[in-house]
């Protein structure tokens, strides 16, 4: 950061100049394209308001190495630096540089460090949206060109580096995971043993299969004693009472989760709200192994237990 400070040091001793954003670059929306004409071999990315593009078209009316703002929808604020050329959807912003003084890439990382606020500006009852004046009004930093040139080079240099741990760390979770499935599996696997080693149990005979309790939503408070557990297997709120004690297994009977069996370590309320709420609970010794099984054979309903 020496060199950077000496820059500044040197081209800004007095500070530097702001602009607005509407002084900086003009502030365009895209145009619409029907969603039929989308196909997932088409030559460019189309952008509308979300954070990836939404599908793929023949043409593009906006080239590559420029900034595109989510401009409507949920992602509404989010800031893309797109590195080929692309469509520009109705919801999205496109910047169109008309100051010679200011880099495309430089702008791109000022507005980035504002995407937090454009965010958290979303307006709008239905379908929010983030405000053409909000942007325009943007105040801008203008440093002299050589300064906005090294400030792009180390944030490039960090944004390099950050996709390169994101690649070797996906890799590595993968393989941890192909990992924990292989000694998974051999471990739970009880076919290979001679007959009569191992003798098989339906899950009702070690288990007490039951359903939680109602109790409405809004008795279940953040200052409650006890965690109250629902449609997932994260707790949705809390309530000063309980109907079950700690390592307990419990799963989801019909919402679609990542993880629909988990191991409960603390005393909690298991709840009823609705069908697409359901839970079912098992109070048993050795919680632990028979949720790992449940995991591994996923659809629990039609299986079986081995115990020896």
């Amino acid at each position: 950061m020496s060199k950077i400070t000496d820059l500044i040091a040197k081209y800004c001793p007095n500070g530097v100049e702001y602009s607005k954003l509407e002084d900086v670059a003009t502030v365009d929306t895209g145009k619409q394209l029907n969603k039929g004409l989308l196909f997932d071999g088409g030559k460019y990315p189309v952008m509308n308001g979300g954070i990836y593009p939404s599908g793929r078209y023949d043409e593009y009316n906006t080239e590559k190495d420029s900034i595109a703002i989510s401009q409507g929808g949920a992602s509404a604020g989010y800031v893309n630096w797109m590195t080929e050329n692309f469509w520009a959807g109705a919801h999205c912003y496109t910047l169109m540089l008309k100051n010679p003084n200011v880099s495309s890439k430089y702008l791109y990382y000022v507005l980035k460090r504002h995407q937090y606020d454009f965010l958290n500006s979303q307006q709008g009852a239905g379908i929010p949206s983030l405000s053409r004046k909000e942007l325009n009004n943007l105040l801008i930093p203008i440093p002299p060109m050589p300064v906005q040139q090294e400030i792009v080079r180390i944030l490039d240099s960090f944004t390099e580096l950050e996709a390169e741990l994101e690649a070797e760390l996906e890799a590595e979770l993968e393989a941890r995971k192909k990992q924990y499935e292989h000694y998974r599996d051999k471990l739970l696997n009880f076919a290979d043993i001679s007959q009569g080693g191992v003798r098989t149990m339906a899950l009702g005979e070690i288990a007490n299969v039951s359903i939680g309790e109602f109790v409405h939503k809004n008795k279940q408070s953040e200052n409650g004693m006890y965690p109250v557990y629902n449609g997932g297997t994260n707790n949705t709120g809390f309530y000063d009472e309980f109907n079950q004690n700690e390592d307990n297994i419990i799963m989801s009977a019909a919402v679609p989760i990542a993880i629909p069996i988990a191991l409960i370590a603390e005393i909690m309320f298991i709840t009823l709200c609705d069908f697409l709420a359901k839970r079912y609970l098992l109070a048993m010794n050795g919680a632990s192994r028979i949720c790992h099984f449940l995991r591994n054979l996923y659809f629990f309903n039609s299986s079986s237990i081995c115990s020896t």
